[in-house]
C-alpha cells in the first residue's frame, strides 16, 4: 500500500464537520415539524374523550328519560316539569328501588 492511497481510505475532519452540520441543520428544521404534530394529536385525543363523554353522557340522559315514572298520588309535580332548557322528573334507574328527581338542564 503507497502512501497515497492510504491517504484517501478515509473522511477528512472538515468533510465529517460538514456532515455533522447538515445533519445539525436538518434537525433543527424537524423540530417545529414534531412540535406541530405532537399537538395535533394532544388535540384529537382531547376531542376524542369529549367525545366519548359527551356520548356517555347522552346514554345515562336516555335511560332517564326512558324509565321516567308518573309522580306518587298526593305530590304536586307530574311526570315531567319545567322550562324551555331546564326540565325536571322522577326517575326510577335500573337496579335501584327508590323514585330519582333527575333535572336536566341545557345552556
Amino acid at each position: 500500500m503507497t502512501a497515497r492511497s492510504h491517504r484517501e481510505a478515509g473522511f477528512t475532519l472538515v468533510e465529517v464537520l460538514m456532515a455533522g452540520a447538515v445533519l445539525a441543520a436538518i434537525a433543527g428544521l424537524m423540530l417545529p415539524v414534531v412540535r406541530i404534530a405532537s399537538q395535533a394529536e394532544e388535540r384529537s385525543r382531547e376531542m376524542a374523550e369529549m367525545r366519548n363523554a359527551h356520548v356517555r353522557l347522552e346514554q345515562v340522559m336516555r335511560e332517564l328519560v326512558w324509565q321516567a315514572q308518573a309522580a306518587p298520588v298526593g305530590m304536586e309535580s307530574g311526570r315531567f316539569s319545567g322550562e324551555a332548557g331546564h326540565v325536571q322528573f322522577l326517575t326510577r334507574p335500573n337496579g335501584h328501588e327508590s323514585l330519582y328527581q333527575a333535572s336536566i338542564s341545557v345552556e
